[in-house]
């Protein structure tokens, strides 16, 4: 574990960690229903229904228990500290939707791991004081907000560094021992999370055809094939003309294929504006 127990109060660990859960929640909350509220017509209102429902849902939410316990219990078995790290490698590739997704997710998380880890070195190693590894986490935190949503990878660059200063500062320890159990804490939390992933698969489809299919399609747009209008599908990256893509993926409509190549870039220009009048 991070600390020993005997340092906190369990009761009081426990109230922490549900105050910054339930801040978590109601800051994305304010946010989002903020968006909604300052939108108005300059903002893109799309209803996108849940990728998983009934038995797909129970299953995916299953896979954490066994793929958290699995790898917490292997960092303790071979002795490696901050087993904590293990399971929370292991829930980063049960994030993802599909099966290489995750294999994906998985992979970033190792190889943006050890980037960091050789970032870290030089900055843990020579031992800093508490206020240089103050001002390296602050540095450090931009950065990893800025990737985190664009590319994993890259932003475990920035944020391996932090987390490991982090720790450093709330309990100094031989940064050698702190850099390698980092990197076999991951190995293991990724190769737990992936086989788990793999092995747990998800129950056939039986509510119809998959978003693949020709079937689909038609269902998704049914009685609106005659529609010559262009749009611009999120899913393919392009744009399209006529709804053949799910309503959920596609953006418009547009009067021509030039406007609709532009979706994206009107919609962030719509939302800015919209921020910029609340702001006034």
């Amino acid at each position: 574990m991070t600390r020993p127990s005997a340092v906190v109060d369990p009761l009081l660990a426990l109230v922490i960690c549900a105050c910054t859960a339930v801040l978590c929640v109601a800051v994305g909350w304010f946010e989002s229903t903020g968006r909604e509220r300052r939108a108005g017509a300059c903002a893109l209102r799309t209803t996108i229904p849940p990728h998983r429902t009934g038995r797909v849902s129970f299953v995916q939410a299953g896979r954490y228990a066994p793929a958290i316990s699995i790898s917490g219990g292997i960092g303790l078995l071979l002795v490696v500290g901050h087993a904590n790290w293990a399971m929370a490698g292991a829930a980063v590739p049960l994030a993802a939707a599909t099966s290489r997704d995750r294999i994906t997710r998985g992979l970033h998380r190792v190889v943006g791991t050890f980037v960091g880890l050789a970032v870290t070195a030089p900055l843990l190693i020579p031992g800093p004081s508490p206020a240089m590894l103050a001002l390296a986490i602050i540095a450090l935190l931009y950065p990893t907000e800025l990737f985190m949503a664009r590319h994993y990878a890259v932003a475990l660059g920035f944020f391996t560094p932090l987390i490991m200063a982090m720790t450093e500062l709330a309990e100094p320890t031989d940064p050698l021992t702190l850099l390698t159990d980092r990197g076999v804490d991951t190995v293991i939390g990724v190769a737990v999370g992936i086989a788990v992933a793999l092995l747990i698969r998800e129950p056939a489809a039986n509510s119809g055809p998959t978003c693949e299919t020709p079937v689909c399609e038609s269902l998704h747009t049914v009685g609106m094939a005659d529609d010559n209008q262009w749009y611009y599908c999120i899913k393919h990256h392009k744009a399209e003309q006529g709804k053949t893509c799910w309503y959920g993926d596609r953006m418009g409509p547009y009067p021509d294929q030039a406007t609709a190549e532009r979706a994206l870039e009107i919609a962030r220009a719509r939302n800015k504006a919209a921020d910029d009048a609340e702001d006034d």
